[in-house]
């Protein structure tokens, strides 16, 4: 599933912009210019962005967006995560996304740690989270209690009851 960054918005007028672009997006699609939209509105998590397939059911392989097609491969690393399911309730085949982030409670005993022995200290929680999901060693990985938070559904087979994912509320709560 192709990957891409999402854009910032900092004024009225950027999102006035964003709305635009994405109008005629659906105008392309539809043929039709979108009368009322509705919006879902999400924490933004500073973190490593992921993709998760699973298939059967069962979390086959992890990976960093990287180019936006070809990412960094981190199974073994997202396994180790509390926050990751290894397996689904139902055998689905899923592209599930989502950000890989450090607590500020984790990342600030790394630092003070850090300071102890005279290392530099890191400068963000985001930079840890990276620089953690790319180890070699999936213990240093696990004991850094990484979490990940899931926000999107790219792609979906097998179906079978999950309930319709048309919007952002029905994925999230399908997520959940």
């Amino acid at each position: 599933v192709p990957q891409w960054s999402f854009d910032d918005a900092f004024s009225q007028e950027d999102l006035k912009n964003w709305e635009e672009r994405n109008a005629k997006i659906l105008e392309k699609i539809f043929f039709e210019r979108p009368k009322d939209l509705d919006y879902s509105v999400e924490l933004k998590i500073d973190g490593l962005h992921m993709v998760l397939t699973y298939e059967q059911g069962l979390l086959r392989t992890a990976a960093t967006r990287g180019d936006g097609k070809v990412g960094e491969n981190v199974t073994q690393n997202m396994k180790t995560l509390e926050t990751v399911p290894l397996k689904l309730d139902k055998p689905l085949d899923m592209v599930v996304e989502g950000e890989v982030w450090m607590g500020t409670t984790m990342f600030e005993n790394i630092n003070k740690e850090r300071k102890k022995n005279g290392e530099v200290l890191y400068a963000n929680p985001r930079n840890i989270a990276a620089g953690t999901m790319r180890q070699l060693d999936a213990k240093i990985v696990a004991k850094r209690k990484l979490r990940f938070t899931a926000y999107d559904i790219s792609l979906v087979k097998n179906t079978g009851n999950i309930p319709n994912l048309e919007t952002q509320k029905s994925e999230l709560d399908t997520l959940e």
